[in-house]
């Protein structure tokens, strides 16, 4: 009798970044003398990252996978807004600015296994160990504590600094670590060689942190820990099936899923235009469940002619979500009843038909398609106006084309958004009844041309 196979492989995985960025915006795009809401942005980044992964095989029906990894960054950050008074020495009125580090540590142990307890029958079983630190010191914006350049050229500075805030000259100087264990417990089942069913419980973990445009109202408060938010945590359980059906000619999967969420991290976005807040927070206890399914469909039609194909591809997404809490801290407001900031129901519908075009081989192909989402709002906070929410959208896109015989080159024509559905692309509202908004692409018409050797 042959031995087991047995299979070793050892990976190593590194990753450097150095970013430095400018960015700027005129939010509210009024005349120079009547500026109320610009934004300057100034970052500096530096993380390296690193890998060990040992995979091993000692059998057929036993194999897994467990690794190290390391994180480490160092973030500066730097804020400017406009809409203060003018003077000689601040001629574009530029408020006191914020600047913010950031030392960031994570490593983490993991491991993954799975059990072939059957020639279908699978059994994986997982888990991540993961200790993460963050030391924080932190100037708000508009407290006064910080220091920039005013005077031009001062979108492209870099000169930022805290001296007068209550810790060592920032307003917030803060430490953590949270330690978190994420479990995996998964089984699969192979009922044919086309037909898979699954089920899984996993446990997932996001570290907190400190929000670098907090109120500086949040300093001195006894009932609060200025700019810190604490670490979420979501137990999901997901049941599943992947199908090939009809000689393979139709591909089927669907998935359930049930989320239960504790210390959901949630955006707040609060205050008066030119001192708006955008802080993150926790919701103690919050959920969320639903259903997809996703399909290809290879049509066998009798009208088809050699050659010919026709295929039709759909999805549909459907969730019901809420917070259970009647607490989001910081704000204080209850949300208990409320549904997600995010679109609950989506679907697709395409089809894409090709066929030879004369005798010399080349092919024209025709594709469709429609995409429908729910109306959803972009806050964790509802606003009360509903300038948040965004309408459901309604995209209808179509293109033929034409690819030579040989396939060096194509012509395509297109169109995209052809009912105009009007809509936003984000919305970013500074008060109940102000806000920017950026539109999503109008009706587009164009010829793409491609060619290759």
């Amino acid at each position: 009798m042959d031995a087991p196979s047995r299979t070793r492989s050892v990976a190593s995985v590194t990753g450097y970044v150095d970013v430095t960025a400018f960015s700027g915006s005129d939010f509210d795009a009024l005349p120079p003398e009547s500026i109320k809401v610009i934004t300057r942005l100034y970052i500096d980044q530096e993380q390296f990252s690193q890998e060990l992964r040992y995979a091993s095989s000692f059998s057929e029906t036993f194999d897994f996978t467990a690794g190290l990894f390391y994180f480490d960054q160092h973030l500066t950050y730097g804020e400017q807004r406009a809409g203060g008074a003018r003077t000689e020495e601040n001629p574009f009125g530029l408020q006191a600015p914020g600047y913010d580090e950031l030392d960031h540590d994570s490593w983490a142990a993991f491991i993954e296994a799975r059990w072939h307890m059957t020639d279908k029958l699978t059994l994986t079983v997982g888990g991540r160990y993961t200790d993460e630190t963050k030391d924080a010191e932190i100037g708000l914006v508009n407290s006064g504590s910080c220091q920039a350049r005013t005077v031009p050229a001062f979108e492209t500075s870099t000169t930022f600094y805290c001296l007068d805030g209550p810790a060592n000259g920032w307003d917030v100087v803060d430490k953590e670590t949270w330690k978190s264990f994420s479990p995996k417990l998964g089984l699969d089942y192979a009922y044919s060689d086309n037909l898979l069913l699954y089920t899984s419980i996993t446990r997932g973990y996001r570290s907190g942190g400190f929000s670098f445009r907090a109120s500086p109202t949040e300093i001195g408060n006894p009932f609060i820990r200025p700019t810190y938010y604490d670490e979420e945590q979501v137990d999901s359980l997901e049941l599943g099936m992947k199908s090939d059906l009809l000689d393979n000619r139709l591909r089927l999967n669907l998935n359930a899923f049930y989320q239960w969420w504790d210390g959901i991290q949630r955006n707040l976005q609060q205050g008066p235009i030119g001192a708006i807040i955008q802080r993150t927070a926790n919701v103690d206890d919050s959920h969320v469940y639903g259903f997809e399914a996703e399909f290809n469909w290879i049509a066998a039609l009798d009208a088809l002619m050699d050659g010919d194909m026709l295929r039709f591809d759909g999805s549909v997404g459907l969730a019901e979500s809420g917070y259970d809490s009647d607490d989001y801290v910081v704000s204080g407001q209850d949300l208990s009843g409320q549904e997600f900031g995010a679109p609950h129901n989506t679907a697709f519908l395409g089809f894409l038909y090709e066929h030879p075009l004369g005798a010399q081989g080349a092919t024209l192909s025709w594709r469709g398609s429609y995409y429908w989402k729910d109306s959803w709002r972009s806050e964790g906070v509802p606003r009360p106006t509903g300038i948040d929410e965004y309408n459901s959208r309604e995209l209808v896109d179509a293109s033929i084309q034409y690819t030579s015989a040989d396939g060096r080159w194509y012509a395509r024509l297109f169109g995209k958004n052809l009912t105009y559905d009007k809509n936003y692309a984000a919305r970013v509202p500074f008060a109940n009844s102000f806000g920017l908004g950026n539109p999503e692409e109008p009706r587009t018409w164009g010829l793409t041309l491609g060619f290759s050797n």
